[in-house]
């Protein structure tokens, strides 16, 4: 028969090391951290190299000058010494007639300016033409006819100055 245990002795020294285990397997990913403080500014870059953009629109006009007023112009000729208004005695147009006359400027205002007809009838005349004569002697020429069978006037006014 086997005898009682006996009492447990002292504890013997701690033995050598033992071998490293294996590696066990990674755990889960952690949160992510807060961000970090902005870093330096960086050096400037090289110049560009494209192409110039197109150009702008003009800018509106700028305030007025303020030179010296220039020197006066010189004076210009003469004006005509006055109008003389010349006109033709009754000149006849017989009834369904046709009449052609001149009304020259004097001597002394020899320039035609202006001029025109009247007719003295009942109405039924046509004013063929009326214009100025400014070839030789200058004056106004008209003509009328009288459309009806009664004899009319006519008056030719030439505006003439000197």
């Amino acid at each position: 028969a086997q005898g009682a245990a006996g009492a447990q002795g002292a504890a013997g020294a701690q033995g050598a090391a033992g071998a490293q285990g294996a590696a066990g397997a990674q755990g889960a990913a952690g949160a992510q951290g807060a961000a970090g403080a902005q870093g330096a500014a960086g050096a400037q870059g090289a110049a560009g190299s494209g192409t110039q953009g197109p150009q702008g629109a003009p800018g509106s006009q700028g305030p007025a000058g303020t030179g010296a007023q220039g020197p006066q112009g010189a004076q210009g000729a003469s004006g005509s010494s006055g109008v003389t208004i010349v006109s033709s005695s009754f000149i006849n147009v017989a009834g369904n007639g046709f009449q052609s006359g001149v009304q020259s400027c004097p001597a002394s205002a020899p320039h035609i300016i202006g001029g025109g007809v009247s007719t003295q009838g009942n109405g039924n005349d046509n004013v063929n033409e009326s214009f100025p004569v400014t070839s030789g002697t200058q004056g106004w020429q008209a003509s009328v006819t009288s459309i009806v069978n009664n004899t009319t006037h006519m008056t030719i006014y030439a505006i003439c100055s000197a």
